[in-house]
């Protein structure tokens, strides 16, 4: 994140990754800062994390071109420095 951000655009931020959850095609998601965990294997250098779990493909591209995702883009990217996607797909999903 640009360091310069107020308390309020942080805020309106978290908001936007919130309103985000709420597309259809997602099946369901998550967001958070690092847990600072002091470990050599884990990457602490990130502002937020947006995790999201799509049914198929098809959900994931339709995503991509919704226009509350498009809109998010617009409004936020003047707020990132960097952004990283890691995509994925899930061959199994453990349970507890």
């Amino acid at each position: 994140m640009d360091s310069t951000l107020s308390e309020d655009q942080l805020v309106e931020f978290e908001s936007g990754m919130a309103n985000l959850l709420n597309l259809e095609t997602i099946d369901h998601g998550y967001y958070g800062s690092p847990a600072m965990t002091p470990r050599g294997v884990v990457d602490n250098t990130y502002d937020f994390a947006f995790v999201v779990h799509f049914r198929s493909k098809e959900d994931h591209d339709l995503c991509q071109k919704d226009s509350i995702h498009l809109q998010f883009i617009a409004d936020y990217k003047t707020y990132w420095q960097r952004i990283e996607i890691y995509d994925n797909f899930v061959i199994t999903e453990g349970s507890k």
